[in-house]
């Protein structure tokens, strides 16, 4: 891969930008790959969380538009649809991963990049992290999912308020929103270990805890609850549950088996 770089570390995958000459931009090259590997882990039982980082001084600058530029100034509607179709589809395959995934965010996460870290089921921020989707400055708007993604996460009188200002925050704001969920100096360390915590619990059980929460979220509270009933229902003919109450009663740690 050109534009990422990925490792593991026991059962959690850690995926990290890798365009640093550009602030992690975002290029048609790097949607592909994020696609192709998205596709890879949806397979990968033995890993149990994702990572996606960025850089120290920037998580992600947005889409290239010296990459982009050239190439969108005389699109149609729908080109420009195409186009777009090719990042929500990107994200969409992040925010579907069976694994729980962490975003790990230093420095600036703007516009595509913020969306990009929406797409992940938790955030993890450096002190020095800063947060925005300043599109509607220059007469633009969220392309990649922000006006859908950031209100489900912190609302939509905050999400309305970041998105017509076009503010940028820091890490403690973003913090206080819920739009982070731990701010620590040692950003990538502190993703990587909230990803082995979620990793020691039940596989089965997690991949269908988000699987329930996020489609409920587009659900009637009463379908939502038919949804978590019948994940309860197939949850308790696993292994995974027999071997969770067994360890539980004979005060051991679990051995999960994933199934």
């Amino acid at each position: 891969m050109e534009t990422l770089r990925f490792r593991e570390e026991g059962s959690v995958a850690v995926v990290e930008l890798h365009r640093p000459e550009a602030m992690n931009a975002i290029t048609e090259e790097m949607l592909t790959e994020l696609r192709d590997l998205c596709a890879a882990l949806d397979g990968r039982s033995d890993l149990r969380a994702v990572v996606l980082a960025g850089g120290e001084q920037v998580f992600c600058a947005g889409a290239d538009l010296k990459d982009q530029a050239p190439r969108l100034a005389d699109l149609t509607p729908s080109q420009m649809w195409e186009r777009l179709r090719a990042t929500v589809t990107t994200f969409d395959a992040i925010a579907t991963l069976p694994q729980p995934t962490v975003a790990a965010i230093s420095g600036f996460a703007l516009g595509g990049g913020l969306e990009l870290a929406l797409a992940c089921d938790l955030r993890v921020a450096a002190p020095t992290a800063r947060f925005g989707l300043p599109e509607a400055k220059v007469g633009m708007m969220p392309a990649a999912g922000g006006t859908q993604r950031l209100p489900r996460i912190v609302g939509a009188a905050r999400a309305a308020e970041l998105m017509y200002t076009g503010a940028i925050i820091d890490a403690a704001r973003a913090a206080e929103i819920g739009l982070v969920n731990v701010v620590d100096e040692d950003w990538l360390g502190a993703a990587v270990s909230l990803g082995q915590t979620i990793a020691a619990s039940s596989p089965v059980a997690v991949r269908l805890v988000k699987e329930v929460m996020w489609r409920g979220l587009d659900a009637s509270l009463e379908t939502g609850l038919r949804m978590e009933m019948a994940a309860v229902a197939v949850l308790f003919s696993t292994d995974d549950r027999r071997e969770g109450l067994a360890a539980f009663l004979e005060k051991r740690p679990p051995a999960w088996q994933g199934r």
